[in-house]
């Protein structure tokens, strides 16, 4: 099945990978964030690029949890597409 909000049409297994796709990249970002190389020698930039450094991660930081975020907001969506889905599956009469 496939849910259809204001004229965009996203089947339910797409919305899966989608929110799986999303948590790993925050992982990945969580990963790559924690190997960021110390400020290199930059004589009188040497606090410029420090700083720099640490906004770029603190900015990974806010990107791998709005990623994170996204990726459970997905899984939601499809969670409750599914049930939709059972629900009127259900209301339908059995032919048995």
């Amino acid at each position: 099945m496939s849910v259809a909000t204001g004229g965009v049409r996203v089947a339910n297994g797409i919305l899966g990978r989608l929110a799986s796709t999303l948590r790993q990249a925050s992982d990945a970002i969580e990963n790559l964030a924690s190997e960021v190389p110390a400020a290199p020698s930059a004589g009188v930039a040497q606090a410029l690029i420090g700083q720099m450094l640490g906004d770029l991660v603190e900015t990974s930081g806010v990107l791998s949890e709005d990623a994170l975020e996204a990726g459970d907001n997905a899984g939601l969506v499809r969670a409750s597409c599914v049930r939709a889905d059972q629900c009127a599956a259900d209301s339908f009469p059995s032919n048995g």
